[in-house]
């Protein structure tokens, strides 16, 4: 009897170990730092001192569209969709393209790019926006924060990759990852969950100096943590090391944090669980210039900076900012704005420009 006891306990443990080695070698474990790579540098033109350069920043939602209201959008997961037709994911690239090419900006910061996941038809969707693009638009990296070949999620059941991609007309010479703090979960649910991160692009400027751009989407659903500070601490830990070294310097993305001295109390009862009364963005407002300035947020014609437009029933018109760019102050702002008017049956997110003078020689 003991014999057989022991037995079955080799077995167990056996297959333990096997479905832990399975998950760790089916899931996605980045370094905190590394390198990424870089595609389509070779030809590319430098960027030159004292031009402009023109940065787009587009939560473009994996090209899932409007049409939806998404089980996570809800609060409680309650939404009724779980994945966005394949006939509305290829629309949704095209429309992406349509404002790309529109807006024609330098550097373009793409959040929720999806490649090889199971809701969105294992379609590459930097492949088929760059298809869509001028060739001017061949120098891109990207960095996953969403991977794994299966996720028991009964609304998933199948393979997720997302990733940040920045697209420029100009040489990248640099690329690397930086991870964020994690969501905190128990150590199965950790593997298959988000891993948010950075990505900081190097561009050589011809003469020799370089000019940076940083790609970033922080985490949602985190009321009632200390996560949003810890991310925040952190995009300040690198854009500060860059400052210090004097080189100049942008970060834009999706914050998912309202700006200082906005409410949420507010807001409608519904979205408030998804802020906290105080925003962890007061450190970098403190520090750096941002865009929307508070002037712009906080002056009569703060509907126009607007970026998000909720996936939720009650909700007709985008009614806060979660996307933002941040920058070195010696880097001067030539024009900013959010394109509202063309963009709202896109994405739950709306594109952020900015338009930078680079530093002379």
């Amino acid at each position: 009897m003991k014999s057989k006891l022991i037995r079955w306990g080799l077995i167990l443990a056996g297959l333990l170990l096997f479905l832990a080695l399975l998950i760790r070698f089916t899931t996605f474990h980045p370094a905190d730092v590394q390198q990424e790579a870089i595609i389509g540098a070779e030809n590319a033109p430098l960027m030159q001192p004292g031009d402009t350069a023109k940065v787009m920043s587009f939560n473009v939602q994996y090209m899932a569209s409007k049409n939806y209201v998404f089980w996570y959008d809800m609060p409680d997961e309650s939404g009724p969709d779980s994945k966005p037709s394949k006939a509305h994911v290829l629309e949704t690239i095209e429309a992406v393209a349509r404002v790309i090419r529109a807006e024609a900006p330098d550097v373009i910061l793409l959040q929720e790019m999806h490649e090889d996941a199971v809701r969105t038809y294992h379609i590459d969707q930097l492949a088929a926006l760059l298809e869509l693009l001028p060739e001017e638009y061949r120098c891109h990296s990207s960095a996953f924060y969403w991977k794994a070949d299966f996720v028991p999620h009964p609304k998933i059941l199948g393979s997720v990759g997302m990733k940040l991609s920045t697209i420029s007309k100009y040489k990248i010479d640099q690329s690397i990852r930086y991870q964020l703090p994690l969501f905190p979960k128990d150590i199965i649910s950790a593997q298959f969950y988000l891993k948010r991160a950075i990505l900081e692009t190097r561009f050589p400027l011809a003469g020799g100096s370089s000019f940076y751009a940083l790609n970033t989407h922080l985490d949602a659903f985190a009321h009632g943590q200390d996560l949003m500070q810890k991310q925040v601490e952190m995009v300040d830990d690198v854009v500060s090391k860059l400052e210090s070294a004097g080189h100049p310097w942008v970060i834009g993305g999706d914050f998912n944090i309202l700006p200082p001295d906005q409410d949420p109390a507010t807001m409608p009862e519904y979205l408030r669980a998804y802020h906290r009364p105080k925003t962890e963005l007061s450190l970098l407002y403190d520090k750096y210039p941002a865009v929307p300035a508070k002037s712009d947020y906080q002056g009569t014609e703060y509907a126009r900076w607007h970026t998000h437009l909720a996936n939720h029933p009650r909700v007709t018109e985008p009614d806060k900012i979660i996307d933002y760019f941040f920058y070195s102050p010696g880097l001067p702002l030539y024009e900013s704005h959010v394109r509202q008017h063309d963009t709202q049956d896109i994405s739950d997110h709306l594109p952020i420009i900015a338009t930078f003078i680079l530093p002379g020689n």
